[in-house]
Parts: C-alpha cells; structure tokens; sequence
C-alpha cells in the first residue's frame, strides 16, 4: 500500500510507500507537529458511496481521499524542516508539497 499526496491545487504530487509515510509522520511529532485530524472529501461521482467526514477523525494511515487542511500542513512543514530524513528524496518531495498547504491523501 502507498500514499500518493496531492496538493489541494492540483499542482504537486508526492508518492510515499506505507513505511516512508509512518516514518515521516512520526519524525514530525518527534519535532513538534501536532496533528488537527483529517477533513473527508466530498464525493465526486453520483450516488458514490461516500462515508461521510465523521469516517475520518484523525485519518492520516488510510488513503482515502481526506484532505490535510491548510494549517495542518503548514505546521507539518516547519516541523519536517528539521527532519531526519528531509535529504532523502521522497520527503525532499513531501516537503516541497508541504509549501503548496493543504492536501489530499490517496
């Protein structure tokens, strides 16, 4: 299972395997992320069986389309800046995702 990272624009993506995303999730708490829960996307095809915001209360280890709000990935930017793992290339990527703000998780 990965994680493809989508910003809210459109503009930039990022793919992370299962471990590369728990391991960049923790190093974020580690340096200070507090993390504010996931939004649930709104469902885009017609009669889609959508389970609803509430299917999402922290929502960060499924891939399901939730969105990291704004403040959330601005926070989790200044604390991946001084990540153990910010050389690496796929947070390199996340990081530079991080900039744009929120983002969706699928």
């Amino acid at each position: 299972m990965g994680f493809d990272l989508v910003s809210k624009k459109g503009e930039i993506e990022a793919h992370l395997n299962i471990w590369h995303w728990k391991a960049v999730l923790e190093d974020a708490i580690e340096n200070g992320w507090k993390p504010r829960g996931t939004v649930g996307q709104e469902p885009t095809l017609e009669g889609g069986n959508w389970p609803g915001p509430e299917s999402f209360p922290d929502g960060y280890d499924t891939n399901d389309g939730q969105l990291v709000t704004d403040k959330d990935a601005k926070n989790m930017h200044g604390a991946l800046k001084n990540s153990k793992y910010k050389e690496s290339e796929y947070v390199e990527k996340f990081i530079g995702l991080l900039k744009d703000g929120a983002f969706y998780i699928y």
